[in-house]
């Protein structure tokens, strides 16, 4: 879901990060949040319980709050309670938004200097490259993501992976998990 952007993005070396973060999956925050601490809520729908349970919990500490959604009741509450709101409009389903989501968090990244600076221009170039080698019309021989597929196909996937690349691997087990309906988990 949409926690797997603040993953990648927290999936740095330990020494890169220079403030306190903590990425949250519950219903409640932790108890040190107060009116000192920030709280950015991420969420595609804007309709996540956890995330509108976190909101209404930042909101009642007085925390500051951004909130990054494509739509929901999470913009909702985020304008009644004068929070920063970010609207990423797109058509994309979910599974398809992590790109904006992810964009987003690497910009407020950069402008409140949480990590080390990212740079995305090296990460775009290669997508774009990937994106011409990988197109459905690519020959099967030229294409990787084919090849992977055929290869896994009728397979248990087991993803194995350490350090930043941790993220990744938990998102591509759920890619798979989700999209093609197949049985796969990381470690």
């Amino acid at each position: 879901g949409s926690g797997s952007a603040a993953d990648i993005l927290f999936n740095q070396k330990l020494s890169d990060i220079k403030k306190p973060l903590a990425l949250v999956r519950e219903m409640n925050l932790p108890g040190w949040v107060d009116s000192n601490t920030l709280v950015i809520l991420l969420s595609h729908s804007g309709q996540t319980k956890e995330t509108l349970e976190s909101f209404k919990d930042a909101a009642a500490r007085e925390a500051k709050i951004i909130v990054v959604a494509e739509r929901g009741k999470l913009e909702e509450m985020g304008e009644i309670e004068n929070a920063v709101v970010y609207d990423y409009d797109t058509d994309a389903t979910p599974r398809a938004s992590l790109g904006y989501q992810l964009g987003f968090l690497i910009y407020l990244n950069n402008k409140l200097q949480l990590t080390e600076q990212i740079k995305i221009e090296p990460a775009l170039q290669k997508m774009f490259s990937l994106n011409e080698e990988l197109k459905p019309e690519s020959p099967t021989e030229e294409n990787l993501a084919k090849h992977l597929a055929f290869a896994s196909s009728d397979h248990e996937s087991i993803i194995l992976a350490s350090g930043i690349l941790k993220s990744v691997a938990r998102r591509f087990k759920n890619q798979l998990n989700e999209n093609s309906k197949t049985f796969a988990c990381f470690d």
